[in-house]
């Protein structure tokens, strides 16, 4: 519809095809703002942690959805005070801690300074705002509960964590630091609009069914997640190939595997696209991350593949060690033996200062592939 500039900032009037305001200048325009239910709202990119980004078109309609249900599944008591540390141009922090408390008539703070100093006062910010909700990523916690102080206060009613699984022991960390047990591991996807689980890992304001390896949709069983909300996208942006493969007779294909139990509860198992095949055997990588994770020295992992003339792919893995440790990697194979099948152990080992993220706080899966997949044991 126009062209928004900060001040200071001049274009050519010819620059777009739309006419260019100053937000500092103009306070009236003849142009018409109101969008329709189907017209384009947003267009937010995902993560690409194991593909190239896509853009997420989301329209008028299924954004105020997402709204909707986020009010209705979580009430609006805990949206008064939201803390956003997360980046505002990913799905979490706009929709989740921006666009929902707002629309519940609440406030936001933007988190001034995400860097270490600024982390380590997250304890004070919280109580000198009162803050009642915040939703962060394991990656964030896990510098919070090593350098910031707890909050004094009791203000926070609500602490979702996205993006990643979150390690028992990191939510027993959390827990404690808080001083309550309001934490809670949501599920959700740029294309849906962030949260597609609830408190209870049921499918929030929605349909959820499984795609199994024959192209069948089960409603219960293992397979590839699959929603349909009335949240969803209208697909992406200038791709309509892709935005065709993304969907099976009306439901959006996430590309997480996942296990569904008769009472519809939904257990996130890992991704399509990071499935190892090892002589004809899959193997999930974040099924063996969680279990390095629980490994002593180790603070953060991430399994991959790499090419094997014999068995086609090899298992390999990048390990983050916690401060000042170092590691015996044949004393964590022998481990490793006594709780996991043969197959699903790493043949390769790496060890790293920190794993690269996206911004969105996800293991950057195709950079580790990239670096390390052609190497040999470190």
């Amino acid at each position: 519809k126009a062209v928004l500039v900060g001040e200071g900032q001049n274009l050519p009037k010819d620059s777009f095809r739309a006419p260019i305001f100053g937000l500092a200048k103009e306070k009236n325009s003849n142009v018409d703002f109101t969008l329709n239910d189907k017209d384009f709202g947003l267009i937010l990119f995902t993560s690409g942690t194991t593909g190239n980004p896509k853009g997420v078109v989301h329209t008028k309609s299924s954004i105020e959805a997402k709204i909707s249900l986020n009010l209705e599944s979580f009430g609006k008591a805990v949206f008064e005070r939201s803390l956003c540390v997360l980046s505002s141009h990913f799905v979490a922090g706009l929709f989740s801690n921006i666009l929902t408390p707002l629309a519940a008539g609440g406030e936001v703070f933007l988190f001034p300074d995400p860097g270490v100093k600024g982390t380590s006062m997250i304890g004070e910010l919280i109580d000198a705002n009162r803050i009642t909700m915040i939703n962060t990523v394991p990656s964030l916690w896990n510098i919070i509960l090593k350098s910031s102080s707890p909050p004094k206060g009791s203000s926070l009613k609500f602490i979702s964590i996205v993006s990643a699984p979150l390690e028992p022991k990191t939510k027993e960390g959390i827990v404690s630091w808080v001083g309550t047990d309001k934490v809670h591991n949501l599920y959700g996807t740029t294309e849906t609009g962030g949260w597609n689980t609830g408190l209870s890992g049921t499918v929030l304001g929605g349909q959820a069914a499984l795609l199994d390896g024959k192209g069948e949709v089960n409603q219960a069983g293992t397979g590839e997640l699959l929603i349909k909300t009335s949240a969803c996208m209208s697909g992406y942006f200038h791709r309509p190939d892709l935005t065709e493969e993304a969907f099976k007779e009306g439901w959006f294909k996430t590309g997480d595997l996942a296990n569904i139990d008769k009472e519809g509860l939904i257990t996130i198992v890992g991704r399509v696209k990071t499935q190892i095949n090892r002589a004809g055997i899959k193997i999930i990588p974040e099924e063996v991350e969680a279990l390095l994770l629980q490994y002593p020295e180790v603070s953060g992992a991430c399994v991959f593949a790499y090419p094997d003339e014999i068995t086609g792919e090899g298992v390999a893995a990048v390990l983050e060690l916690e401060t000042d440790k170092n590691i015996d990697f044949s004393s964590l194979r022998i481990w490793c033996k006594s709780r996991i099948r043969a197959v699903s152990i790493p043949e390769r080992w790496f060890k790293v200062n920190a794993l690269p993220r996206t911004q969105s706080g996800k293991i950057d899966r195709r950079e580790i592939t990239t670096r390390f997949s052609e190497k040999k044991e470190f």
